[in-house]
């Protein structure tokens, strides 16, 4: 069947594992999880790439010119990222949402980009870079060493599986909240909310208290003027 998973802060993205590579009686597709390998091990070179120019763009930030290479860098890793989330959750056969912040319509540059900075995924993906090509060239290399070798295609059969499985599991530890974490990050939006109401319930307390004192001070001097 085909799974949904809704991400639970406002404008989470949805993802589904559509057909994943693992079937309902057991079956596995191994040509395309050496599909997913093959793809990975060219996203690998790109990573690398962006790697670099995060590195570049962090180093000339202070610049200004930074920026600019920033401003490109962290889509392009997004989408590298989402590309990754997809082949983790059809190999896994499990969603895996797409967790970022919505970014706001209609605001500037700065503020668009303090959204970002603000968010802990965009640091996870970060991490995710500089260590994620390691992992895809080591995993993608064997599994197309083992399939194009005549003694070592039973081997390929049998470790695809489990190696293009641990690889989706490294994805989703960086690219994916936890339960535990997205249980932490709800608690803390009702926090702050509770807090904001709070806030707003005190100054509102406070408005009224002193157009009680006005209003009675007002009228205690027009009582007194009427008098006198």
């Amino acid at each position: 069947g085909r799974q949904e998973c809704q991400d639970p802060r406002p404008g989470g993205a949805s993802t589904t594992a559509r057909e994943p590579a693992t079937g309902e009686d057991g079956d596995v597709d191994r040509l395309r999880l050496t599909g997913y390998a093959v793809a990975q091990l060219f996203l690998a070179v790109v990573l690398i790439a962006l790697a670099v120019l995060w590195i570049v763009g962090g180093a000339l930030v202070v610049v200004w010119v930074g920026l600019g290479i920033l401003a490109g860098v962290v889509p392009a890793t997004r989408w590298i990222a989402n590309l990754h989330r997809s082949m983790a959750a059809r190999t896994l056969g499990q969603p895996v949402p797409v967790p970022y912040r919505p970014i706001p319509r209609g605001q500037g540059f700065f503020a668009k980009a303090g959204v970002v900075v603000a968010d802990p995924m965009t640091w996870r993906d970060l991490a995710w870079v500089f260590l994620a090509p390691a992992v895809g060239l080591v995993v993608s290399i064997l599994v197309l060493v083992l399939l194009l070798g005549v003694v070592t295609a039973v081997i390929w059969w049998f470790v695809t599986p489990p190696l293009m499985t641990a690889r989706a599991h490294f994805d989703r530890f960086f690219l994916a909240y936890s339960r535990t974490e997205k249980l932490e990050q709800r608690v803390q939006a009702l926090t702050e909310s509770r807090a904001d109401l709070v806030d707003t319930s005190a100054a509102e307390l406070r408005r009224l208290e002193r157009d009680l004192h006005d209003g009675a001070q007002a009228r205690l001097v027009a009582l007194s003027m009427s008098l006198g």
